[in-house]
């Protein structure tokens, strides 16, 4: 059954939305029917009559707002609220006396108050000519790649600001990501990358928990943590774009782990103890992996991923003497070393974007708190991917893979 309104209007709502209301006859006539309507007396209304009363009510607010000229108050009505605004009257009163709306009432009372900021100036660009050399230089070479923007500014002369060049590359699809490090991989290493994952792809669990991993990383912090390149999303294995071989500057980190004990020792070089050498090393390093490897069992294997020269004779010859069994990692292969996961997740705790160079001390006490933060189940769910990661090298026949 079609719905029958209560109180008839005197046009059709269509024309109300269109041109109706826009009529001061038409608007005149809506008032009447309201105020034939609202005679009161709310208990003796059905619910569909205070319904439609509450439409009425909604279309002559809404279209006599809609006929009135948009700020333009007249001397006298901003008087009138001023002064009805002294005598005490609300907003709703004074709106409905002086037949103004609640926001222009707002506007006349308190619109001194506002501040608006003053409206920016047109942001600068780049021209095409200047773009262009910005592109030149960026993607001609490796150096290019891996300028800051502000210096790539001032090789060319620019005069503008490393925003507007920021701007100008991400329109563009160019953008500031750090260089994926990824060793050089020729041909006989292929070959032993996937000669180590064709043995490797079916351990089991427990046989991956009874290796030890230990590892020595050097870490930077602050802008200079990573090394960054700009590129656009499909460049990230471009050669200007990719670190071969990582750098061995800043504070020095050795660490180790296994799926029996856990966490091992950390062990960060302090700069008071000289250079790194044989000697220095033996001393205040190798005495944390002879402890680590006492409280493992006999059985234990030994995770090795071409260690250092200067820890290269000691640890050779402490294992030999142990007679435990070493698992030789294939060179240029952090893929296959999960110690190098646990170092991308302890340069997240020093790597602060744009922040200067941090002192050596805040290094070393950053990186082994995070290190003391470490929980097993990480651990542990870099165990379990293990075999993931061989079946990742398989399929690639021994080339790069996505846990580079």
């Amino acid at each position: 059954m079609a719905f029958q309104p209560v109180f008839a209007l005197p046009f059709e709502p269509a024309s109300i939305i269109d041109v109706g209301l826009r009529n001061k006859q038409q608007l005149l006539h809506l008032q009447q029917v309201v105020a034939q309507t609202d005679d009161g007396q709310t208990e003796h209304r059905s619910l569909i009559q205070q319904r439609e009363l509450h439409q009425l009510h909604w279309l002559q607010n809404h279209y006599a707002i809609g006929n009135r000229p948009r700020n333009t108050l007249s001397r006298q009505q901003k008087h009138d609220i001023r002064l009805l605004h002294d005598q005490g009257f609300t907003d709703q009163q004074i709106a409905n006396t002086v037949g103004v709306t609640n926001n222009q009432v707002d506007l006349i009372l308190w619109g001194h108050l506002y501040n608006p900021l003053p409206r920016s100036e047109r942001p600068l660009l780049l021209n095409s000519p200047a773009f262009k050399r910005v592109i030149s230089l960026i993607t001609s070479s490796k150096e290019g790649r891996r300028m800051d923007l502000a210096q790539a500014a001032k090789t060319l002369g620019l005069d503008c600001p490393e925003s507007v060049i920021r701007t100008a590359l991400r329109r563009a699809g160019y953008s500031r990501h750090p260089a994926l490090i990824r060793p050089p991989i020729t041909e006989e290493i292929r070959k032993l990358r996937l000669a180590f994952a064709q043995e490797h792809v079916n351990w089991t669990i427990d046989q991956w928990k009874n290796v030890m991993w230990a590892a020595e990383n050097y870490f930077l912090a602050g802008k200079y943590a990573r090394v960054w390149a700009t590129r656009k999303s499909d460049e990230a294995c471009d050669p200007n774009c990719v670190v071969e071989t990582p750098s061995k500057q800043g504070c020095m980190l050795w660490a180790s782990f296994s799926g029996l004990k856990g966490k091992g020792p950390c062990v960060a070089w302090d700069s008071a103890w000289g250079q790194i050498e044989d000697v220095s090393y033996y001393s205040r390093v190798f005495p944390a992996t002879c402890d680590w490897l006492d409280a493992h069992p006999t059985t234990i294997r030994f995770f090795n991923d071409q260690v250092a020269d200067h820890a290269a004779v000691a640890t050779r010859e402490e294992l030999k003497g142990r007679r435990i069994q070493t698992i030789e990692c294939p060179p240029s292969s952090p893929d296959l070393n999960l110690m190098s996961s646990i170092w991308e997740k302890l340069r997240e705790s020093i790597e602060t974007p744009g922040a200067e160079e941090k002192p050596e001390v805040f290094i070393r006490m950053t990186l082994q708190r995070a290190w003391k933060r470490l929980d097993n189940e990480f651990l542990n769910n870099l165990l379990h991917s293990m075999k993931d990661r061989c079946k990742a090298v398989i399929s690639a026949n021994g080339k790069y893979t996505r846990y580079y």
